[in-house]
């Protein structure tokens, strides 16, 4: 193919990321093999009868001016009156004090991690905690005093998580880091000396009141949670990282300032301090913003208690019925090999149903099949389920490979998953509950996701039936009807 000719390709092919139509049913290859043939796209549409492939003849015959179009807009213009002036693109330094305000004031937080140093000018008091004695030392300051906590969490061989560092801090530029061995010999004595704080802040609570739980220490009993805070101030966000939400907040960028995504990360002890100190800060920058829309009570007797009751559920685990689940993936695997010899006899051939590629070379290639719509990045044929569903009424191929797929990830995700994951200490299956993802509010379940399970199929309502209650216990469904609806209809008082 000559250079000349990727204009008239690309007039067939489109672009759907630009909004360039093309011609519907042609793609990269398909185009290539025409404009190889005919030369170029004005000599195709003059011959367009003489194309064997009824789709992309077809397809020539009733787009023209569309694929026209598309011509001209693919076509770059070179007589545009530009001037270069390469002075002007010499390379310069930004204004980094109006950048970090602009894009503060825009909430882009990636770019605002480009033009924050790390660290900090201030001048800040952080030091290590080194033995017990030294642990002693501070009970008296720490009695009574709202304490901010960063605790480090590592996966032992056992698969067991253990505390390997810990950071606190009471006030402002100042924090101490607890050594790594004093934790290890003095777990329960440390957290004692800790205890004696009237109030914990801390970035992400569940995870580390679920640790407490099970090493039998009881917190105080007043929480602040500055994860769940920045989830409340800004719900849509998808980020609420320490580091992310101290970037968007504070303007601060952390000495090391490697992501932390969760607890269980590494970190130096040095910066443990840093960590806990700037946990405290948050705190304090928040208490207005709650204040100013009236979220204080909402995090205070809704989502804080909350916070215990799903370290509780997390804990109790659900049961389920491990054997009628094996029975059902028996019965699912059976049928997936019906479908399959189904699927390869009206395709002609065999061919791995689950490759996008080799299933739309059977579908639009070999049986010629419209296409309904072509993938964003890469231009190839889309074979989802939307576009599956409107084949249906062309083949029937189209029809069995949606029922193949429904039962493959059934039978992968649930049937042969679910038995896996419960816990040889309980018998019981632990997932996490997700306070923090809605935009909405609601609860999401993780690890296994235990809230989308099917219900409008008959297989999906079978496998719900492997949700069992203990002898003396039942199992109560309870949802809200169309919420959202009924909330509009009293507030604009169409009811």
């Amino acid at each position: 193919m000559q250079p000349e000719q990727v204009v008239d390709v690309l007039s067939l092919v489109g672009d759907s990321s630009d909004n360039v139509p093309g011609a519907p049913g042609i793609g990269v290859k398909g185009a290539q093999r025409l404009i190889n043939k005919y030369g170029s796209l004005q000599e195709l549409l003059q011959r367009r009868s003489e194309v064997s492939h009824k789709t992309y003849q077809a397809s020539l015959q009733s787009n023209e001016e569309q694929i026209l179009q598309s011509r001209d807009l693919v076509t770059i213009h070179r007589d545009l009156p530009v001037t270069l002036d390469l002075e002007e693109l010499r390379l310069s330094e930004p204004d980094h004090k109006a950048a970090r305000e602009l894009f503060t004031k825009l909430n882009f937080v990636s770019l605002l991690d480009e033009f924050i140093p790390a660290g900090t000018e201030r001048m800040a008091d952080y030091a290590t905690v080194e033995n017990l004695t030294e642990m002693e030392a501070l009970k008296e300051r720490i009695q009574g005093e709202k304490l901010s906590l960063f605790p480090l969490f590592e996966r032992t061989s056992e698969g067991v998580f253990r505390i390997s560092g810990l950071g606190f801090s009471m006030a402002e530029w100042t924090g101490w880091s607890v050594a790594d061995r004093l934790l290890k010999n003095q777990t329960v004595s440390v957290f004692e000396i800790l205890c004696q704080a009237e109030e914990w802040i801390v970035h992400d609570l569940k995870p580390f009141l679920a640790w407490l739980d099970n090493q039998g220490i009881h917190p105080p009993d007043q929480f602040v949670d500055t994860m769940l805070t920045a989830y409340l101030l800004s719900p849509h966000q998808k980020d609420f990282t320490l580091e992310k939400t101290c970037l968007a907040y504070l303007q601060y960028r952390f000495s090391n300032a490697e992501d932390q995504k969760s607890l269980f990360s590494d970190h130096g002890l040095g910066d443990l301090a840093e960590r806990a100190d700037l946990i405290r800060q948050l705190a304090l920058h928040f208490a207005p913003l709650l204040l100013a829309h009236s979220l204080e009570t909402v995090q205070e007797s809704i989502e804080i208690p909350l916070i215990e009751v799903l370290v509780g559920m997390e804990k109790r685990g659900v049961l389920i019925d491990p054997g009628l689940l094996q029975k059902m993936s028996s019965q699912v695997g059976r049928d997936i090999d019906k479908l399959t010899i189904c699927i390869h006899e009206l395709a002609g051939e065999t061919f791995n149903i689950n490759s996008p590629r080799q299933l739309a070379s059977v579908l639009f290639e070999k049986l010629e099949l419209p296409v309904v719509k072509r993938t964003r990045k890469a231009g190839h044929y889309a074979t989802g389920v939307e576009v599956l569903k409107k084949l249906a009424s062309e083949h029937a191929i189209a029809t069995h490979i949606l029922e193949y797929r429904e039962l493959t990830k059934l039978k992968n995700t649930y049937l042969d998953a679910l038995p896996r994951l419960i816990s040889k200490g309980t018998g019981r299956v632990h997932t996490s509950f997700n306070q923090m993802v809605t935009a909405t509010g609601r609860l999401s379940s993780s690890h296994p996701n235990l809230q989308n399970i099917p219900i409008r199929t008959k297989l999906g309502r079978a496998i719900r039936r492997a949700f069992i209650a203990p002898p003396g216990f039942s199992i109560l469904a309870a949802d809200y009807s169309q919420l959202e609806l009924r909330v509009m209809a009293h507030l604009s008082g169409d009811m």
